[in-house]
């Protein structure tokens, strides 16, 4: 343990048996404390647990959608101001980068390339279909 001016203090050999035992003590008492735990006890434990997880859960999806979102502010903002030629040259590399990678998949990944593709063009007209119908 580091003393306030810096120093590394030794533990005394007696201080670590105490801490071993304490530890041992502490695990025997709460795994007796589970065992006698009531039903109702257990739920209202696993309950407050799983909404602690979904709280910070759905705080990281907040952060991490805030995020993307700036960052795909920026990218437009920075494409907006590209000049033709520029945006020409972006886009043949991002063509050839694509058929590179299309050269090089087996039949099976490019099955599931395409089946992607079908699930989410279907998802993507669902949405427009109801956010047009409202």
């Amino acid at each position: 343990m580091p003393d306030p001016n810096g120093t590394a203090v030794v533990m005394k050999f007696t201080d670590i048996l105490e801490a071993k035992s304490k530890c041992v003590k502490d695990h025997e008492y709460h795994k007796k404390r589970l065992l006698v735990e009531s039903e109702g006890d257990k739920k209202a434990r696993l309950k407050k647990g799983s909404e602690y997880k979904k709280r910070n859960y759905s705080e990281e999806t907040d952060e991490r959608k805030i995020r993307l979102q700036k960052e795909s502010e920026s990218a437009k903002r920075k494409r907006s101001g590209e000049p033709d030629s520029e945006r020409q040259i972006r886009l043949e590399k991002v063509s050839e980068s694509i058929n590179r990678k299309r050269s090089k998949e087996t039949d099976s990944e490019r099955q599931i390339r395409l089946e992607k593709d079908r699930l989410y063009k279907k998802t993507k007209a669902g949405k427009k279909s109801v956010t047009t119908s409202t």
